[in-house]
């Protein structure tokens, strides 16, 4: 048996210093809050589809980081909102996860 009994504070102290750099993955003016082990990234979209782009550099940025830690992101528990305004002058341009 290896690892830190479950709910063991050093077992929060640890998990949180090895997630501590999945902030730095994204950048400009994508905002990114953690709260134990979930993520929540969020971004306005403005007329500019680089946003959109910018956005889609950060998720995938996520994905190899959760690859090369072997952290799994999970399909399920995995949502999006998308707030729109005027429908008819906003980019159309999807995101994927």
């Amino acid at each position: 048996m290896s690892g830190v009994p479950q709910g063991c504070v050093l077992g929060l102290l640890l998990f949180l210093l090895y997630i501590n750099d999945v902030v730095d993955l994204f950048s400009g003016a994508v905002h990114v809050k953690l709260y134990a082990d979930d993520i929540k990234v969020s971004l306005e979209i403005g007329e500019d589809a680089d946003d959109i782009e910018e956005l889609q550099r950060g998720i995938d940025r996520l994905s190899v980081w959760a690859d090369t830690w072997q952290m799994t992101l999970v399909d399920d528990k995995t949502m999006h909102l998308r707030v729109l305004l005027d429908c008819a002058n906003r980019c159309q341009k999807q995101c994927t996860i």
